[in-house]
């Protein structure tokens, strides 16, 4: 019997040194949801009516563009879509607050945000990334207001340097589509990588069809790449001079070795130059790759031993031959609409 007891007893001791030592799942999810303490090489940031307005317990999530119902419980549809990235990239969570609520009436909070865009208010943020140097890839979601991203996305943008990141936007609309508002982060983000987002209408963000888009866009942003070390380059093509980055992945590092890389490309389908690497730059390590593309990409492609630099068509990226992302032309990408059919390209690092 006492034999039992102090069984029992040590069982007990085991079982509270083993609470002590590890948070409950709850706290784990939670402090993952904060979005500041997880160690996590991306952030998914939203902001949206939903958590930032004073709505009734009773709002009807079927009759608002705004709010969902998910498993029974009310979200933004901006948070939805933020949530689905979550589940296939492993991100942080982090809801963008203001301090101060926005009128659930509509109306009002329509005459509310364009008072902020005419006078170019930002409003303070209640909350606030602790550890935003630990993330390498941001993704910044938000709700279109008055063809413009809301002003809180700008107050959030502006309170961080992101000098060196990938910063990636989606959005939620109502049949206005991004409305140009990917130009507006990139100049609110000085220094980072912008890429080109997702939008997606508010009323289908449930749908089968969106979240197949979804999972194909996440595919070809490739944020395993993406979130190795970028090393700057120098893109010279005759005497233009762009910037760029290269991946500090294992194919990058085989790329970087070959540089000053010298490679004749040839304009294809309005969307690419591409060109045959010499036998001795080509790497020797080779990956599966992808068949999609984001604007902007330097890839390789094993296939065939060719370098691409991708400039358009995001809305068209199937690829017929998989290709591996190796870097980035980070300036404007609108040069390669005025270059010859042929042009000699040499990568090289950033002196």
């Amino acid at each position: 019997m006492e034999k039992r007891k102090r069984f029992v007893r040590a069982c007990v001791v085991f079982l509270l040194a083993v609470l002590v030592a590890f948070p409950s799942d709850m706290a784990a999810i939670q402090a993952k949801a904060a979005g500041s303490t997880g160690k996590s090489k991306i952030l998914i940031a939203y902001f949206g009516r939903f958590g930032n307005t004073n709505f009734g317990k009773n709002v009807d999530a079927t009759s608002s563009a705004s709010i969902v119902l998910n498993s029974g419980k009310k979200q933004g549809t901006t948070e939805y879509l933020a949530r689905q990235i979550q589940k296939q990239t492993g991100g942080d969570l982090f809801r963008i607050q203001t301090k101060k609520k926005y009128p659930a009436d509509f109306d009002k909070l329509v005459g509310k945000n364009h008072e902020e865009l005419d006078q170019n208010y930002l409003p303070a943020l209640k909350t606030k990334v602790k550890k935003m140097k630990q993330y390498d890839i941001i993704f910044i979601g938000y709700p279109i207001w008055a063809t413009d991203a809301p002003q809180a996305v700008k107050s959030f943008l502006k309170a961080y340097n992101l000098e060196g990141k990938t910063v990636i936007p989606f959005c939620t609309h109502e049949g206005s589509g991004s409305s140009g508002t990917y130009k507006q982060i990139r100049k609110l983000c000085s220094g980072a990588d912008t890429l080109d987002g997702f939008s997606v209408n508010a009323e289908k963000v449930k749908t089968k069809s969106t979240q197949e888009k979804l999972k194909s866009w996440l595919n070809r942003v490739d944020v395993k790449s993406r979130s190795a070390k970028a090393v700057p380059i120098t893109i010279t093509i005759g005497n233009r001079k762009l910037n760029g980055v290269c991946y500090n992945t294992a194919l990058g590092k085989q790329i970087m070795k070959k540089f000053p890389l010298k490679v004749t490309m040839d304009e294809f389908g309005g969307r690419e130059y591409y060109g045959d690497v010499a036998k001795k730059d080509r790497p020797t390590k080779k990956s599966k790759g992808k068949l999609g593309f984001v604007n902007g990409d330097i890839t390789y492609c094993f296939e065939n031993d060719t370098m691409a630099i991708f400039y358009n068509q995001s809305d068209q990226p199937d690829l017929s031959m998989r290709v591996n992302c190796i870097g980035r032309v980070t300036s404007d990408l609108s040069v390669f609409d005025k270059l010859d059919d042929s042009v000699e390209i040499v990568f090289d690092y950033k002196k």
